[in-house]
């Protein structure tokens, strides 16, 4: 929803679009294939009623099912202005998504402006807490500083497929081959109050990742049959 997008010349544009729309295609029949199990998302419901806004994060590599399960609901996410990003956007918007372009680091202040503003107005917005870039599955101050600014709870998401490809990025994205088994699960709620000190948040980002880490887990073994 901010203002900048990503220009490119007309034959990389066209690669672009034309990639992005048959990611979409192959997303959607690969999600409608899944025999999806969705765990927890009462925890998302409660909150959305109790609180209004609500910030679901999960980890940059397992956003192919959430992007799929949260289809046509309105829901919105940052999504970074790399090449990387801008064709994740147009499979996102295609799925009913509504993204702000940019970051939540010193350079995506406006990024993070407009994600408060809309999490205040009852958005549900989704984040990868280690995205765009990585380390893979740490949490960046990010997550931790639209939490606290909005006053809005975080809801951890895992998800998890098998069997699965796991592509040789930096986070190890996680494609389901169709007609996999596949589970989705939110886990409690967790809160960084307002007058949180800056030296405390590392510590709250290590709970949040143990939290994202303990939902993947779970996820995991419900996709390989094991409850």
């Amino acid at each position: 929803m901010t203002a900048r997008v990503r220009k490119f010349p007309w034959r990389e544009e066209f690669r672009v679009s034309t990639l992005s729309f048959v990611g979409w295609g192959v997303a959607f029949l690969i999600g409608k294939s899944t025999r999806l199990r969705v765990v927890g998302y009462e925890h998302v419901e409660e909150m959305r009623r109790r609180y209004g806004g609500v910030l679901c994060i999960g980890w940059h590599g397992r956003v192919f099912l959430p992007i799929y399960f949260f289809r046509g609901q309105g829901v919105c996410a940052i999504i970074s202005l790399s090449r990387d990003g801008e064709f994740l956007d147009r499979i996102f918007k295609r799925f009913g998504g509504i993204s702000i372009r940019g970051s939540t680091n010193r350079d995506g202040l406006q990024a993070l402006r407009s994600a408060v503003r809309l999490l205040r107005q009852g958005v549900t917005l989704t984040f990868t807490p280690d995205g765009p870039r990585g380390p893979a599955r740490q949490v960046q101050l990010g997550t931790l500083y639209l939490a606290q600014l909005s006053q809005k709870p975080i809801v951890p998401c895992g998800s998890a497929a098998h069997p699965a490809k796991f592509l040789s990025s930096w986070d190890e994205f996680m494609i389901p081959f169709p007609f996999s088994q596949a589970v989705i699960t939110f886990g409690e709620p967790l809160w960084v109050p307002r007058d949180t000190p800056p030296e405390q948040l590392p510590y709250l980002a290590g709970k949040v990742k143990q939290a994202l880490d303990e939902m993947n887990t779970l996820a995991e073994a419900g996709a390989r049959g094991e409850w």
